[in-house]
């Protein structure tokens, strides 16, 4: 029990690093994990997506953060890029919705960069938040099975 406790331990705080650190990959981490215990691929997928979102979470609020500092140090260049963007943004609430799940899910456009757009243009947090939980979720899902079914198909 402690082993399984420290694997999704593991797992957790190495995905919500690799969330804001880029050189640390988390779908290597999901590979390991599963390769270490295959039993628990569906509780280590899960562990992978919340640790993910954490560290997006974060970079989300970091992405709102920037937008309200640039606006008090009044740098009108990036506050009108920004306005300009966000309007964009908000016209097309759907579009923006698929384009958090894409992004969670595929990796394009990195997930890194919408996470702070994200932020920076007030979308949603909640929908931010579990839109890229199910995007991470099915992303890293895919990633944990490819070694199971390549295992049966070349062999």
């Amino acid at each position: 029990m402690t082993e399984v406790l420290l694997l999704l331990g593991a797992t957790l705080g190495l995905c919500a690093a690799s969330a804001v650190v880029p050189i640390i990959n988390g779908e290597l981490v999901v590979i390991g994990a599963v390769a270490a215990r295959p039993e628990l691929i569906v509780p280590i997928v899960l562990v992978a997506a919340l640790g993910q979102m954490i560290g997006k979470c974060v970079m989300y609020g970091a992405g709102a953060g920037a937008v309200e500092l640039a606006a008090k140090k009044k740098k009108e260049t990036l506050t009108k890029y920004i306005d300009r963007y966000r309007e964009k943004f908000e016209s097309h609430p759907r579009s923006a919705a698929a384009l958090v799940f894409v992004s969670a899910s595929l990796g394009l456009p990195p997930f890194y960069v919408v996470s702070l757009l994200a932020g920076a243009f007030h979308f949603g947090f909640w929908r931010f938040a579990i839109l890229g939980f199910i995007g991470r979720a099915t992303r890293f899902a895919v990633i944990a099975a490819v070694p199971a079914v390549a295992s049966h198909t070349l062999w």
